[in-house]
């Protein structure tokens, strides 16, 4: 079992993340939660953003669905949350091996960890948009944007030190092969969903 945090150590980290992330690294990795408890927490963050992407569709699909921006089965809830959840796992694996291939030291769990609450960040962030959409759709965009941002650097950070590299140059690499892998394992996971979708219309 992990260490059990007060809503205000929660907090903490939450601040900590975007202040300094490599310190907020160290303290997600130091919590040490079990695998069953990142698989669990990893897959209700997965549920819970899944929700909010969807309620957020629903605003704007006026706006951006006839767009073509989204794919028709990001429309769809639940094969959202299969299409994240299972970039997630293939996030932590292409992290893991990549930075292992490069002399890293992570663990399946440490990056388990590190995604799930980069996960966590992403339904804050994600919310907090939704929320602003109502009233100051502007600053919700470029809010959208800075998160993304944001987000990459924190992520990039996370690596450093879960993989005990000595510079930032490594973990970023790391990264940029982590996404190739990434790319294309979503290229498969859109295909046999879309596959599986026809089927099943055909049946």
């Amino acid at each position: 079992m992990g260490q059990v945090m007060t809503i205000d150590g929660w907090k903490a980290l939450f601040i900590l993340t975007f202040r300094a992330p490599e310190a907020a690294a160290r303290a997600v990795l130091g919590l040490g939660l079990s695998r069953v408890e990142l698989l669990l927490s990893l897959t209700l963050m997965t549920v819970l953003n899944a929700i909010v992407f969807f309620v957020f569709f629903q605003i704007s699909k006026t706006q951006i669905a006839a767009s073509g921006i989204f794919l028709p089965a990001y429309q769809s809830p639940t094969v959202y949350a299969v299409l994240t959840g299972g970039m997630s796992v293939l996030t932590v694996v292409a992290l893991l091996w990549s930075g292992r291939s490069m002399g890293g030291r992570g663990t399946l769990d440490g990056f388990l960890a590190v995604i799930t609450w980069l996960q966590v960040l992403r339904l804050a962030v994600q919310s907090l948009v939704l929320m602003l959409l109502f009233v100051m759709p502007t600053v919700a965009g470029m809010l959208a944007i800075f998160g993304n941002l944001w987000g990459i650097w924190i992520l990039i950070n996370f690596v450093k030190v879960a993989h005990a590299f000595d510079n930032i140059g490594r973990a970023a690499a790391v990264l940029i092969m982590a996404v190739m892998v990434g790319l294309f394992g979503l290229t498969l996971i859109v295909a046999l969903i879309g596959g599986a979708a026809r089927i099943g219309g055909a049946s």
